[in-house]
């Protein structure tokens, strides 16, 4: 493991959510209006925006006992009493840590029992109407728990609260499995989401405190370096998987060979600086009995790379399949400066 999910919240909607379970859906929106930076030409560029008592939980791919979230959090007000809890890393549905804000600006840091304070930072760290960046790390144990939250810091920097030995434990485990974000805890305050990256430390990168980052999303522009699947609703293939979001059976491709392969060409980001990773995601369904597996992956010259293998289920689902590209495939080292010009999504024996 090490990454474990990552979203720009950049090219989907509340119908076809990414997240694993949603709370009060009607509470959460999602639009250019709530980015946290314009998206580059050739680039797609979406915020979301979270309401009162909603939340939103990804599963993680198992259990892990220290995990990362770094991401970008506005609020659009403080909490006039109490706190505010807008994100935790849950065990099964139960917090076992989050972190809040208070009245005074201060983060506070919780047990997930949410009566227990581990930690609280210097008040007026945070104001409201302020885009921030948060580096969260902590390790689920009852007795050698730790937490680090950073505030605004690229990679390196100084964490802004250290706790150790503190008990970050609320269930019998002591790992997490999920990671929820949003009015959990029902204060009624209102907030944004952008640029939300979530892995552990295990395995290879990323696996470590990323600092301020940034998540571009691109699409299908062209065709790429194969057109083997069937286009329907549109002429070409890469015009069926250009969508966002996502428009379902009015334009999709298809296919039930096994063993083919589909590429799209995409823009260029425009980067000057080696990206953390790259994430290829697919939006994929089967429509006969299976079972069937599907690959995504990215492509670099001539090289290709693929994820693990993903169950194709009988409804629309998203996949990354798992995997996060930190190295170029066709040279096998890490990005030098720029993302690949060509990003193929890779098929094993999927029908859709």
């Amino acid at each position: 493991m090490a990454y474990q999910f990552w979203d720009g919240f950049d090219n989907y909607s509340g119908a076809t959510e990414l997240w694993d379970s949603v709370a009060v859906s009607s509470n959460i929106s999602y639009s250019s209006a709530y980015v946290r930076f314009p998206a580059p030409a050739g680039t797609l560029g979406q915020g979301m925006r979270i309401g009162g008592s909603a939340s939103k939980t990804k599963n993680f791919s198992g259990n892990v006992a220290t995990v990362i979230a770094s991401f970008a959090i506005y609020f659009e007000s403080l909490p006039s009493t109490g706190h505010y809890g807008f994100v935790a890393f849950n065990d099964g549905g139960l917090n076992q840590c989050f972190l809040a804000v208070l009245p005074t600006g201060a983060l506070q840091v919780f047990n997930g029992n949410g009566s227990t304070v581990l930690g609280t930072t210097a008040p007026g760290v945070v104001t409201s109407g302020v885009w921030y960046w948060i580096d969260l790390l902590v390790t689920i144990n009852s007795t050698t728990g730790a937490v680090s939250v950073y505030l605004n810091q690229p990679v390196g920097g100084i964490a802004l609260l250290t706790l150790s030995s503190v008990n970050t434990q609320r269930t019998g485990n002591a790992y997490a499995n999920q990671v929820n974000i949003g009015d959990f805890n029902s204060s009624g305050n209102v907030m944004r989401f952008d640029d939300f990256h979530c892995h552990d430390t295990t395995g290879s990168a990323p696996n470590a405190v990323l600092g301020d980052s940034r998540i571009y999303t691109k699409k299908a522009s062209g065709a790429g370096y194969a057109t083997t699947w069937t286009p329907n609703g549109a002429a070409a293939n890469w015009q069926c998987s250009d969508d966002s979001p996502p428009d379902g059976d009015t334009t999709y491709n298809a296919n039930n060979t096994p063993g083919t392969t589909e590429g799209y060409a995409v823009p260029s980001a425009g980067f000057t600086v080696a990206p953390n990773g790259l994430v290829r995601r697919s939006y994929v369904r089967r429509d006969d009995a299976g079972p069937h597996t599907f690959q995504s992956g990215i492509r670099s010259g001539s090289t290709n790379a693929l994820g693990t293998a993903f169950s194709v289920p009988a409804s629309y689902a998203w996949t990354d399949c798992l995997t996060c590209y930190v190295n170029d495939p066709a040279t096998g080292s890490p990005w030098a400066s720029a993302t690949p010009a060509d990003s193929a999504s890779m098929v094993i024996d999927e029908t859709s």
